[in-house]
């Protein structure tokens, strides 16, 4: 339930989680003109919910069930690869 500030035009980051239960990713600040695709994928590889905002500035949250125990891999892209000066920033809950 931390804050985590990145910049577009995306990256990847790995979570550990220790018993199961609904894991959300929270879109908080976004810069201006940012399309985002926000996506929780399990160790496997496994897409487990994305989604994408429909207009630019949009903040949204992403849920998924984390049915184990484990590593997470939340995903922040920039739906059309532009660099951004400001940062944007999200938190995951269970």
């Amino acid at each position: 339930d931390q804050n985590v500030v990145g910049f577009a035009p995306g990256a990847y980051y790995k979570i550990e989680i220790s018993t199961p239960g609904t894991l959300a990713v929270v879109l908080e600040e976004v810069p201006a003109e940012m399309l985002t695709r926000i996506a929780i994928i399990n160790e496997d590889g496994t897409w487990l919910a994305s989604e994408d905002t429909t207009s630019p500035g949009q903040k949204i949250t992403v849920d998924a069930n984390a049915n184990a125990p484990g590593w997470y891999y939340i995903a922040v892209l920039e739906l059309n690869g532009k660099t951004h000066a400001d940062a944007y920033a999200f938190r995951v809950v269970m």
